[in-house]
């Protein structure tokens, strides 16, 4: 079993670790503007802060309108239920992203609270020079944030060996990306030689299509509609003032713009050298719901479109505990029930590990080995 990053024969994704993100940064290969903060580097990723938030329609985008309308002076609200323009307070740039990429996570604690990111994260540039990114609220209540606050996490995909160097050999650039620590994507026969070893799944192990998959326990929950949300103080929230508890036993159909939290079956125990990251409504999952009726899933395809292959999660190395999944869907027809499978994992290897794996203390690790869903 060889899973060496650096192996061109390997297939699958390469992520950078901190060690390899901190590499980045040194060689010049990634400039931030302002400069990198310690606190932000997290074990395989970066985390980016909000500046101010512009809504862009509701959150299905096929309705483009706008059914309120925000104060002008409140800049920082994700309104329930929208699509929004969010300016970040840093810009993030490659010297040479056919190298060096990224993508966009929704931050743990906003996905509890049923913020997360469409499309992977488009990421642009305003006219008045900051990054911009669009984040989804499938939330019953407005989040306010505070500008600084923490909104998102990036994650940095490296491809070691570019076309120009099948053809005309090594280069410095190359080089210099091929000397980051990194991880790299595993595969079935990979993901079961390691667990047991490097990462444990409970009750067991379930593998499909190269990735793991995570089901539905018993226990769901549904957002209660309380308003607003001030982000800064979400510690303070009682889990009964916001979630009510939801039958799921005989199966329980989602509703259009309704934020539903399963508790999977599964419990994870990662060390730091494995990470995994989750996808939702994959397109062969989305079409085989309704197996026997074509029209009814091209539909269901179609009028969802939104919602299919996006990113839900990532895990970081040396997580322990518990796991949730928040399953979206537009329009009725996706039911939740015990046992049902909830999402898609690709797990990642770091040969060398992580500098800090969640739990560390500088790290804000605030769902290690907790039992339930928190909404920290």
């Amino acid at each position: 079993m060889d899973l060496d990053p650096l192996n061109p024969r390997r297939t699958g994704t390469r992520l950078l670790s901190d060690k390899g993100i901190t590499q980045a940064f040194q060689e010049g290969l990634l400039r931030l503007t302002p400069l990198l903060q310690e606190h932000q580097l997290q074990p395989a990723s970066l985390d980016f802060c909000i500046a101010h938030v512009q809504p862009d329609g509701p959150a299905n985008q096929r309705k483009w309108h706008l059914d309120r309308k925000p104060s002008q002076k409140d800049t920082g609200t994700l309104l329930a239920n929208h699509l929004h323009q969010v300016s970040l307070t840093q810009l993030l740039e490659s010297t040479n992203h056919y190298y060096l990429s990224w993508n966009v996570e929704a931050r743990s604690s906003l996905r509890r609270l049923g913020v997360y990111i469409p499309r992977s994260g488009v990421y642009m540039q305003t006219p008045d020079g900051l990054p911009q990114i669009e984040v989804s609220n499938y939330s019953p209540n407005d989040i306010r944030f505070q500008k600084g606050e923490r909104i998102v996490q990036f994650l940095f995909t490296v491809h070691p060996w570019s076309l120009d160097e099948q053809l005309d050999g090594e280069t410095v650039y190359g080089k210099k990306v091929r000397s980051l620590e990194m991880g790299i994507e595993l595969n079935a026969a990979d993901i079961r030689s390691l667990h047991g070893r490097e990462f444990t799944i409970e009750p067991r192990l379930v593998v499909n299509n190269n990735c793991i998959t995570v089901h539905a326990s018993a226990t769901a929950y549904r957002f209660r509609r309380i308003g607003t949300i001030e982000f800064s103080k979400r510690n303070e929230l009682q889990r009964e003032d916001i979630l009510e508890p939801v039958d799921i036993s005989n199966g329980y159909e989602i509703q259009p713009g309704e934020h539903l939290i399963v508790e999977t079956r599964e419990t994870f125990h990662l060390s730091n050298k494995i990470g995994i990251r989750f996808w939702d409504n994959l397109i062969p999952d989305v079409m085989g719901r309704h197996p026997n009726d074509f029209e009814e899933r091209a539909r269901q395809f179609s009028e969802n479109m939104d919602l299919v292959g996006i990113t839900d999660g990532w895990v970081d190395p040396g997580y322990q505990g518990t796991f949730s999944r928040q399953p979206k869907w537009f329009t009725p027809g996706r039911t939740i029930y015990p046992g049902i499978r909830l999402g898609f994992g690709q797990v990642f290897y770091f040969p060398n590990g992580t500098q800090r794996s969640y739990g560390s203390n500088d790290l804000e690790s605030q769902y290690q080995n907790q039992e339930v869903t928190r909404l920290a």
